[in-house]
């Protein structure tokens, strides 16, 4: 499994130079959600990140949508753990919701041996809501008709208000 590892080591000098396109990405986009990946930086695990997750993406940026793990990243951490270690390192990190088995099977364990608290996963779930309610979850099922009409307006806006960065 290392092979999906690519850890890396930078002074923040090189952060700072590295996060300058991701600064107008959040600062223009308003982002509805950004992926956290096996990488390491500088040691911690990216899913498993406060520096990069708390307090560059959601202090320093002002990033107010959720972080989702790339499928596993959570199971396979820099660093051999438990699984209620790896959901409690993730939550207490800022990570909203895991692809895999971690969040599901960790967080009540978690919880109960004081590795996270009842309040961070409440933030967490609540910014999942908003999520939710911000990408229409929760809005009412429309007529067909009405859709064919206002499809194409709304897969421009999308396109228009949407970034991929690929690597």
């Amino acid at each position: 499994w290392r092979c999906w590892h690519a850890p890396a080591s930078f002074l923040t000098p090189k952060l700072r130079t590295i996060n300058i396109p991701y600064c107008a990405l959040f600062g223009a986009g308003n982002p509805l959600g950004m992926m956290c990946s096996y990488s390491a930086i500088n040691g911690t695990s990216s899913c498993e990140n406060p520096h990069l997750l708390t307090n560059w993406a959601r202090r320093s940026q002002g990033f107010e949508g959720n972080v989702v793990t790339d499928c596993g990243a959570l199971a396979e951490s820099s660093e051999p753990k438990d699984v209620a270690t790896s959901a409690a390192d993730g939550l207490n990190a800022g990570t909203d919701l895991n692809c895999g088995h971690v969040f599901d099977h960790g967080v009540a364990p978690a919880i109960s041996r004081g590795l996270t608290t009842s309040a961070t996963l409440n933030q967490t779930v609540e910014r999942t809501f908003r999520l939710m309610m911000r990408a229409g979850y929760f809005d009412p099922v429309i007529n067909a008709n009405t859709v064919q009409h206002t499809t194409q307006s709304v897969v421009s806006a999308i396109l228009l208000s949407s970034s991929c960065i690929l690597k």
